[in-house]
């Protein structure tokens, strides 16, 4: 098993973890964690088929990526889901907003979480 999975309390690990997040969607157990400028993505393979999952995901690994291309590259993939909705004419969904209101976050308010987080500073390390 990934030692990601094990170093992480529970907590962190699920508020990081993209299958967590998934909302009964087909996806990996990947945690992407951000750290300074460098983000983690670790994730482990599905150890059984599991009925009510069409895909088993097979892999495992873990990967450092810089902050600013983890950034850039989800972005992109927002913005064009965003695009593809507004070319299906859905406007104004609950994406587009939240976006738009982290697109507007002042750097000072970006930092504001992970200064007060309770998380040891050995796990949030900013």
């Amino acid at each position: 098993m990934n030692p990601a999975f094990h170093v992480l309390p529970a907590a962190i690990r699920e508020r990081h973890s993209v299958r967590a997040s998934g909302d009964g969607f087909a996806w990996p157990d990947l945690l992407i964690v951000p750290d300074g400028d460098q983000t983690r993505f670790a994730w482990e393979s599905d150890r059984q088929a599991i009925s009510n999952r069409p895909v088993r995901f097979m892999g495992r690994g873990d990967s450092w990526v810089g902050g600013d291309i983890v950034r850039h590259q989800l972005g992109a993939l927002v913005n064009s889901v965003l695009t593809r909705l507004s070319e299906q004419g859905i406007s104004g969904t609950a994406l587009a907003r939240e976006w738009e209101a982290i697109q507007q976050t002042s750097q000072d308010e970006a930092l504001l979480p992970c200064c007060c987080t309770p998380w040891p500073r050995s796990v949030r390390r900013c």
